[in-house]
Order: C-alpha cells, then structure tokens, then sequence
C-alpha cells in the first residue's frame, strides 16, 4: 500500500472531496459499480489504510474484472457498469478498496466497482438513464413530479 497518500493520485479533488473522474451519459446511479458518489470521494479521501495494491488478471467487455492482491496473493472479481477492458490490459497494476468499492486505475481515475472475493459477482443491469414521473390531473393535464432510475437496484 503507498505510505504518502495523495488524494489527488485516486482521482480525488482535494478541495472539494469530489471525484474528478466524470463517466458522463446516461448513468446517475451512485449504487457500487456505477458512479463514485461524493461521500464515497470523501471516505477514501480519509481512509488511506483500505488501499490494497493489486494487478489485474482479466477484464472483460462486460464490466467483469479479476485480479489478485499483491500481499498474499488473493482473488477478487469485480464488476462496473461499463467495460474497464480497454483501461486494464492483464498485468496492469491497480489498488483496491474492497470494502469501499473502489478501484484506482491510475491518476484521476478511479472507479465504483462492486467486488467479490468468493467469485464473480451477477452482471449489472444496463444503465438507461433517469426517466420522468408524470402525474395526470383530474382536468387531464400531465406534469413531471421527478425522475427515477430506469432498470433495477444494481
């Protein structure tokens, strides 16, 4: 684990406690293997110590990744809601906090994963976005009273 801990080395702005990191479109879901929420930044902004380095073994088009701790050898499979197989070649060394959900790939990246150490976690559901609540009053006219997330609870 890396004794000097710099927020900004995980992707974390020191000012404000948010991830620089934006994955953009349709996703708002802050659940684990989505977007890194603002808590979430500022949690692993004070918990230097749940860093644990790691290289990875495999990361597939469908957001699975494998990989094994450094210090002991240890398995954990992870999964996010998009493919990290472009960002993490075999062989590529990335730091985990896996009870934090996260997974630093390298400054100003890191990612919300949910993780497993007892094997591969079920896919998340696609991402489709925030959709609108419409109420329709008695006289006909429809109004948006908010929005929801799309899909399941991943």
């Amino acid at each position: 684990m890396t004794t000097d801990f710099d927020p900004r080395d995980h992707g974390l702005d020191p000012r404000t406690t948010l991830a620089r990191v934006s994955e953009g479109g349709e996703c708002r879901r802050t659940s684990p293997g989505h977007l890194v929420h603002f808590i979430q930044a500022r949690l692993l902004n004070t918990k230097p110590e749940r860093w644990q380095d790691a290289v990875v073994v495999e990361a597939d088009p469908n957001g699975a990744v494998h990989g094994r701790l450094l210090d002991g050898d240890a398995p954990w499979w992870g999964v996010h809601h998009r493919s990290l197989a472009e960002d993490l070649p075999p062989g590529s060394p990335v730091q985990v906090a896996l009870g934090s959900s996260a997974l630093f790939l390298g400054p100003g990246r890191v990612r919300s994963v949910r993780f497993s150490t007892d094997g591969p976690p079920a896919p998340l559901e696609p991402c489709r976005g925030l959709r609108p609540i419409v109420t329709r009053d008695a006289d006909g006219t429809e109004r948006v009273v908010g929005y929801t997330a799309d899909g399941s609870a991943d």
